[in-house]
């Protein structure tokens, strides 16, 4: 009996000692993909953080701000949003004196917003988003006509 209980004993050691190995590498190979996954992760937040910046780099390279436009006091959004977008196709208008080239330049606006909080007695800067940089820094290059208009002094 004690010569069979040995024996199995020894079986026993020889199964375990087989048995480490694997476990140790089964332990590396879970250790080493839970690294992997951590890099591609890693990887991706960094691809979507630069996706983020070039899209909102060219966004910003695409709109104007107009400082010093005076605001009315509309309480319907609506009117007061048509009424912005028309503010803007003049000063648009007004920044190319040939009438087809502000025309097409008014026609390239997307979107006109006021930006920060309204203030009653204060003015607040108006931001016009056009649809290619082009045209933004065409705005930008001509905008030196606003001063000799009467209107536009303070803009």
């Amino acid at each position: 009996m004690k010569d069979q209980v040995r024996k199995i004993c020894e079986k026993q050691n020889r199964w375990k000692m087989d048995q480490d190995p694997q476990e140790v590498s089964l332990k590396k190979i879970i250790e080493g993909s839970a690294k992997e996954r951590e890099r591609e992760v890693a990887k991706t937040v960094v691809k979507i953080i630069k996706e983020n910046l070039v899209r909102d780099t060219v966004e910003k390279k695409k709109c104007v701000v107009i400082f010093g436009l005076k605001e009315n006091v509309m309480p319907i959004r609506h009117e007061r949003e048509e009424y912005e977008k028309k503010q803007a196709e003049k000063v648009v208008m007004e920044v190319k004196d040939d009438g087809e080239e502000g025309k097409r330049l008014s026609e390239e606006i997307e979107e006109v917003f006021r930006l920060r909080k309204y203030e009653e007695g204060k003015t607040r800067p108006l931001k016009i988003r056009i649809r290619s940089q082009e045209g933004a820094e065409e705005i930008l290059a001509s905008s030196w006509r606003l001063g000799r208009k009467e209107a536009y002094k303070n803009v």
